[in-house]
């Protein structure tokens, strides 16, 4: 009866052994590390060309400027066009990252009209600021999102990018009366 007794104790020590953790000689790989800065930035472009041929042939020698009262964005007949190369910077903002950003930067004949150097789009600025402004995702009720800065327009049917337009060229309403971006604080 001693030695069953005296095996017992040995048999659970065993068991208890058996199942206890075992202590580890590496330690714990730590968890990775959140996305840097770079890694939540998209970056995306296109770029835009036309040929414009004016049926009301116009003089040869004065063809700059020619479409300018129909057209604006497209203001030169009968020739080859870089319209816009388009570059868009941009990163979200959401509960993890509540800082944002979007920039957007066009080049070319868009460019020159939409800076306002000219009204012919034979000289002036090629390079314009489309959209620049910083946003923050605030922490109240399901979340409002602030952006401050200069911005798209958020009414009409046209927009400046060809990308996201809906025609090749632009109406007379978008062209004289519709505002093409705004600058200041919008939340939603």
């Amino acid at each position: 009866a001693k030695q069953a007794a005296a095996t017992a104790p040995v048999a659970s020590a065993k068991q208890a052994a058996a199942t206890a953790p075992v202590a580890s000689a590496t330690p714990d790989v730590a968890a990775e590390p959140p996305p840097g800065f770079f890694d939540t930035v998209n970056v995306g472009g296109f770029i835009s060309a036309s040929y414009f041929y004016n049926f009301n042939n116009p003089d040869g020698g004065s063809l700059g400027g020619s479409n300018a009262p129909v057209d604006l964005l497209h203001p030169d007949s009968n020739s080859f066009s870089l319209d816009q190369v388009w570059l868009t910077m941009s990163r979200d903002a959401s509960a993890e990252q509540r800082a944002g950003f979007k920039a957007e930067f066009v080049y070319g004949k868009t460019a020159s009209i939409l800076s306002g150097n000219n009204l012919d789009g034979n000289a002036g600025n090629d390079f314009d600021l489309y959209q620049g402004y910083v946003t923050y995702l605030a922490p109240l009720g399901e979340g409002v999102t602030v952006q401050a800065g200069k911005f798209a327009t958020l009414i009409g049917a046209e927009v400046a990018s060809s990308r996201d337009n809906w025609n090749i060229t632009r109406g007379n309403l978008y062209n004289y009366f519709q505002p093409i971006n705004h600058t200041g604080v919008l939340a939603s």
